[in-house]
């Protein structure tokens, strides 16, 4: 039975993010702890989209042609993990994207967005209950100082992100990190 659920949501899913491709929108998908919000097919000026409301278990933005997230893109969602990936044009997520329902996120993804060059750090202190960063393939040159990083962040990882620059004290304030990578980046990486 657990095994024909799991069949049945990967099912769906598929069918969601189908119809978003054609439609351009965020699909609710799931209920409960196993619930999406998957947001396929987007272009610049859906954001923010404000008919959606509640928790889900993840909130994906995946194969847009989104150029930037938006300051509170999502309004009156919260989730456990964000998921952004495969956007070839996105270029940055600003400031305040997901900063009113950023609390119960414990897992960041930003995966083969090859434009993208901003990501708000600054928006750290938000995310209280985070665990676990990752961006790998993106177009990140600069990891900023003084990040504030909770004690619940114990993973952080940048992989494939041409990183020219880690500024001074870019990870002090992440007390219970447990696991740092830093995998292909620039030749001429320099930390500060």
């Amino acid at each position: 039975q657990a095994m024909q659920l799991r069949i049945d949501m990967k099912i769906g899913i598929i069918f969601a993010c189908l119809f978003s491709l054609i439609a351009g929108e965020c699909i609710e998908e799931g209920h409960g702890v196993n619930s999406h919000l998957i947001c396929m097919g987007l272009q610049d000026g859906d954001l923010p989209d404000d008919t959606h409301h509640g928790h889900y278990h993840d909130v994906v933005f995946v194969e847009t042609s989104l150029t930037s997230i938006p300051s509170n893109a999502l309004p009156g969602v919260h989730f456990q993990v964000l998921e952004i990936a495969n956007n070839p044009n996105l270029m940055m997520i600003e400031d305040g994207f997901l900063i009113e329902t950023a609390s119960p996120c414990h897992t960041i993804k930003l995966m083969a967005n090859p434009m993208l060059e901003y990501f708000p750090f600054d928006d750290m202190d938000s995310f209280h209950s985070l665990q676990e960063f990752s961006m790998d393939s993106c177009n990140l040159t600069s990891i900023p100082s003084n990040i504030t990083w909770h004690s619940s962040v114990h993973s952080i990882s940048f992989t494939n992100t041409p990183i020219e620059t880690i500024e001074a004290n870019a990870f002090t304030l992440a007390h219970g990190l447990r696991s740092l990578d830093i995998l292909g980046a620039a030749d001429s990486l320099t930390i500060e």
